[in-house]
């Protein structure tokens, strides 16, 4: 189901844009998982959304980027990762 769900989104992108320039990642989330003796499991579920999908996307557009030689991303971070004023498994994916 996940494959088939990028795979759509990709399609998607590519009928309606000839050239992807500039990528901004501004996703993220919590997925409600904020107890700090969390699971691995679910802190693998907060990775996966606020940084796994990004490789993806990026993985997918930056070899085009790269042919080009332009291309801008850019990731928006969060205050969590200064404040820790959100749950562990969040705040330690956001970069400062």
């Amino acid at each position: 189901m996940k494959e088939e769900c990028e795979e759509r989104l990709f399609k998607s992108i590519d009928a309606r844009f000839e050239n992807i320039d500039i990528i901004v990642h501004a996703l993220g989330g919590t997925l409600g998982i904020k107890d700090p003796l969390s699971v691995p499991e679910d802190y693998l579920k907060v990775w996966k959304l606020n940084l796994g999908i990004s490789i993806e996307i990026n993985n997918r557009f930056i070899p085009n980027m790269a042919e080009k030689r332009f291309g801008r991303i850019v990731h928006v971070s969060s205050s969590a990762s200064v404040m820790a004023d959100a749950s562990v498994a969040y705040s330690s994916l956001k970069p400062h």
